[in-house]
């Protein structure tokens, strides 16, 4: 019986998630993956895309989950929250199993495990599986740990001993029907051939017989060196890992710093176009409050014209008035007269002189003034 193998790893940033990206669906060369394979990749769980049409990233997928959670319309994402985890499975080389089933096993358990959430929507991002790499075929899923309350949190999956011993044993109950088993509970060993480890461990070191009149001293003297060499190869070859490790986790961590760059430059260049979007509107405000002045101006003048023109008008009308008045007394007198002058001819023109003598000495009262 073959055994199955769980691993997790907490995504603590945005730069994380797109050295994750980056690696899982090669959109670099992987050193240690073989470019003759890459057509036996899979992506189990579609990352999906955009409304334009444009492959989604890990970091798209983040956004978006958040964006859908009510809390984190007036709440901000903790500085030190995690942001992702990433769960690697596979099983120990060698196993004749049906490999179709094992990975939508494989879906099926990652999608009952993660996706508690009470809005019912996916916290996984994608399943990729690779067979494109050394040592056996694997799956890499993309989590975003939302819970059931709504909240980015991933410790309800990975906090404790006992929650990952847990999904330890969980998984194995799942792959049990490929003739898997679940690894030594409690090891630290991870993605290694457990039971290739231990009958390493039970076969031993084998060692030649004694030959025909070799003494004990040269019996011993030999297997001793023999021994010596199987140390020293061992040390060379632990020491040549090791140094292959470094390098690897060196250039991961050039290629992170890389993108952590990147993604500084353009924050950097994004605040740079706000802060110039922001002085435009600035200066557009200005222009218009200048404009509103300009306008309230020229309706205080227009204001002040009209009501120049209202006093005006009273004055004309009050001048009529007065004229009007003039008017039907003169009329009144210009009647009576004619009455007399039908009546009494002599008297009305008697009263018409004195009239005309009046006016005249007005005139001349008027000239000297």
């Amino acid at each position: 019986m073959g055994y199955c193998f769980f691993s997790t790893e907490k995504v603590k940033s945005q730069g994380e998630l797109t050295s994750k990206y980056i690696h899982n669906y090669r959109q670099i060369n992987v050193e240690n993956a073989d470019n003759s394979l890459l057509h036996l990749n899979e992506e189990l769980l579609e990352l999906g895309y955009d409304k334009n049409g444009v492959p989604k990233t890990y970091n798209d997928f983040f956004k978006e989950r958040i964006d859908s959670l009510p809390y984190y319309k007036n709440h901000k994402i903790r500085k030190n929250a995690v942001h992702a985890i990433e769960v690697i499975t596979t099983f120990s080389k060698g196993e004749d199993i049906d490999i179709q089933s094992w990975k939508k096993k494989n879906v099926e358990w990652m999608q009952n495990t993660f996706n508690v959430a009470k809005d019912k929507k996916s916290n996984i991002a994608s399943i990729v599986y690779h067979a494109d790499e050394p040592g056996n075929v694997h799956c890499h899923a993309i989590i975003v740990p939302i819970d059931e309350n709504g909240h980015l949190n991933a410790s309800r999956f990975l906090d404790g001993s006992k929650k990952l011993s847990d999904l330890q044993t969980s998984y194995a109950k799942d792959m049990e029907e490929f003739g898997l088993e679940r690894g030594l509970e409690g090891s630290q060993a991870r993605h290694q051939d457990i039971k290739k480890y231990y009958a390493g461990l039970n076969r031993g070191i084998e060692v030649d017989p004694p030959k025909e009149n070799e003494s004990a001293l040269e019996y011993h003297n030999r297997i001793l060196d023999q021994i010596q060499e199987l140390q020293a190869d061992s040390m060379r070859r632990r020491d040549e890992a090791d140094r292959e490790a470094r390098r690897k986790i060196d250039e991961e961590r050039i290629q992170q710093r890389k993108i952590l760059e990147r993604e500084l430059l353009t924050a950097k260049s994004s605040i740079s176009t706000d802060i110039d979007k922001l002085y435009k509107e600035k200066n557009d405000t200005e222009k218009e409050i200048a404009l509103l002045h300009s306008q309230k101006a020229q309706i205080e003048k227009t204001v002040h014209d009209l009501q120049m023109q209202v006093d005006d008008f009273y004055k004309q009308q009050a001048f009529v008035q007065e004229n009007i008045g003039k008017i039907e007394k003169y009329e009144y007198i210009e009647a009576q007269y004619r009455r007399l002058l039908q009546s009494d001819p002599e008297q009305a023109e008697m009263i018409n002189s004195l009239l005309l003598a009046g006016n005249s000495e007005k005139e001349q009262e008027n000239t000297i003034i």
